[in-house]
C-alpha cells in the first residue's frame, strides 16, 4: 500500500474523526492540527513492524445545509 486515505468528519461534538479506508483503523482531535498528529501516531503504530504507506491522505468531508 503507497497511499493511504482516511476520510474525516466532524462530529456533534466538534471533533475531527478521522476513518482510514480498508482496514477501519480511526483517531480523532479536537482540532485539525491534533488530528493530523494523532493520524501520524496512529500510523506509526499500526505499522510498526510493517512497511508503512507513502503517503497519507486526510480528507474532509464537510456537509452543508443548503435550504
Amino acid at each position: 500500500m503507497s497511499e493511504l486515505i482516511f476520510d474525516v468528519t466532524i462530529d456533534e461534538e466538534g471533533r475531527y474523526v478521522a476513518v482510514a479506508r480498508g482496514n477501519g483503523i480511526a483517531t480523532d482531535g479536537a482540532n485539525w492540527t491534533e488530528l493530523r498528529a494523532n493520524v501520524q501516531e496512529l500510523i506509526a503504530a499500526y505499522y510498526l513492524d510493517a512497511k508503512k504507506p507513502e503517503k497519507c491522505q486526510l480528507l474532509l468531508n464537510e456537509v452543508l445545509a443548503v435550504a
